[in-house]
């Protein structure tokens, strides 16, 4: 639950009538310096479009918010904080991809320079992470595909982790996962590992449907 001025503030910058609202910068000045009274829980408040996603999409930021708890800081600062440990975290995750993509790292790099990529990965929500981490698995499957020779147990687990990570995270990428069927069948030591490998990705697609 969050306090009630953070739902007040929230509903105030998020609603559309708010844009109508000509205010002068003192006014909005003192509505981000505004301190967060943790005490005053809200626990009957309406639940946002996003309370259907998981709790593990915001574990930054909600270490950020814990820290600002702590340190008893404002509004403006609390929201730029959780911001900042979802893109970095983003960062990193879009470097490693960039490392590993065997061909055409040039076109990778400029779509997560993209302005809607940056708007994603600065996002408190779930976009923060589905966004490199589609990036990531697809720099995966094309390293798998022009780089190694076989496909080891350890790549099968990786795809299969990140895959569960983008299919939960976002349910409306999960056709992405569908990218392992490009792998050659030479690839596998045997037909069938890669059979049970499409199972799994399907089942995983699956599940994060059903749940969705």
């Amino acid at each position: 639950h969050l306090s009630k001025n953070i739902h007040e503030f929230r509903y105030k910058y998020s609603n559309f009538k708010f844009y109508l609202i000509k205010l002068n910068p003192i006014a909005y000045y003192d509505d981000m310096n505004l301190k967060i009274n943790y005490k005053d829980l809200n626990s009957g408040a309406e639940p946002c479009g996003t309370y259907r996603h998981h709790v593990l999409d915001y574990i930054p930021s909600n270490f950020a918010i814990f820290l600002c708890k702590k340190l008893n800081t404002n509004v403006l600062l609390t929201i730029l904080l959780s911001r900042f440990f979802n893109v970095v975290l983003s960062v990193l995750i879009g470097y490693f991809a960039l490392k590993i993509m065997p061909k055409f790292k040039n076109l990778l790099f400029l779509i997560m320079t993209f302005a809607n990529t940056y708007q994603s990965c600065i996002g408190i929500n779930q976009d923060w992470i589905n966004t490199p981490t589609c990036f990531l698995f697809i720099a995966y499957i094309f390293n798998l595909i022009f780089k190694k020779e076989l496909v080891k147990i350890k790549d099968y687990i990786i795809l299969i982790l990140i895959g569960t990570v983008i299919a939960f995270s976002k349910t409306v990428y999960t056709p992405i996962i569908l990218f392992v069927l490009m792998i050659d069948n030479k690839k596998f030591e045997k037909t069938k590992i890669k059979h049970a490998f499409i199972n799994k990705i399907l089942l995983i697609i699956t599940v994060a449907l059903i749940t969705f």
